[in-house]
């Protein structure tokens, strides 16, 4: 079984028992809205689009495109693309480190989550960046392959890279409960005033 389908299951199942709707309100989404998400999700990973010499997911692109309509009235969304970028480029560092992973997804979904959690106060943003990143390590991926073997078929959001997504934003919701060293001195400070 995929991690990403995994995932999606456990995110439904955490939806209706409630157990995330703490993580609901962060995002500012109802949790019945994120279970119908991620069945959407999990049906929409069976197919995918050829057109050329590019295969799109057709599940990494929807869920890329729901993090940007998210985020997009947030202030400073732009600035998601270069850390996306960088995370990307952090990414395929790591694979090339560990070529042999059991899991590339979760490798893949490690610099997105964790710079997310720690660089963006602002979940939709941090949202963002968790799924802009694989598909920005994807082109980083297309590109090492043109350039090392003349390779012109690109291959965006493959099932590695959604499972990158789905593993970065589930991450990304487990880093949110622990505390921020860059807000942890506030809190001590409130409380001797």
């Amino acid at each position: 079984m995929r991690l990403s389908v995994l995932l999606l299951i456990c995110l439904f199942v955490l939806c209706c028992t409630g157990a995330m709707n703490r993580t609901c309100r962060r995002l500012r989404v109802s949790p019945g809205a994120a279970a119908a998400v991620g069945l959407l999700l999990l049906a929409a990973s069976q197919f995918s689009v050829e057109l050329l010499s590019v295969t799109l997911d057709i599940a990494a692109f929807a869920a890329l495109l729901l993090a940007a309509a998210m985020a997009a009235r947030a202030e400073g969304a732009l600035v998601c693309v270069p850390v996306s970028m960088a995370c990307g480029l952090l990414a395929w560092f790591l694979c090339a480190v560990f070529p042999s992973a059991c899991e590339p997804g979760l490798l893949i979904a490690l610099p997105a989550a964790f710079a997310a959690r720690f660089l963006f106060p602002d979940a939709r943003r941090a949202l963002l960046v968790t799924q802009l990143s694989p598909l920005l390590y994807g082109a980083v991926v297309a590109v090492e392959d043109w350039y090392l073997f003349d390779y012109a078929f690109q291959n965006i959001g493959d099932a590695a890279r959604f499972d990158a997504q789905i593993c970065a934003a589930a991450l990304l919701a487990a880093l949110w409960y622990i505390p921020s060293p860059r807000f942890a001195g506030r809190g001590e400070a409130e409380k001797t005033t």
